[in-house]
């Protein structure tokens, strides 16, 4: 994990609730840092991947994104 999503990592360690909706701007509030343009264009950013360390984040937390709103800025998470 990188530090860049240092503060997104502890909100999903201290996390009990089952179901989160997160505005991209609350992250970026977190992380002390913005988000990187694509993760304002590309819904495919939000998915886990290998070159995508943010999913890292909720992942390893137990959570899975289930959805991306571009338009209004916003992610929901649901632990599975």
């Amino acid at each position: 994990m990188t530090r860049k999503f240092g503060g997104l990592k502890k909100y999903f360690d201290s996390l009990s609730e089952d179901s989160v909706v997160l505005s991209f701007s609350f992250i970026e509030k977190i992380n002390a840092e913005p988000l990187c343009s694509s993760a304002r264009k590309h819904i495919q950013y939000w998915h886990p991947s290998p070159t995508h360390t943010i999913t890292r984040c909720w992942v390893d937390n137990g959570y899975k994104m289930v959805g991306v709103n571009l338009t209004t800025e916003e992610v929901s998470f649901r632990k599975v």
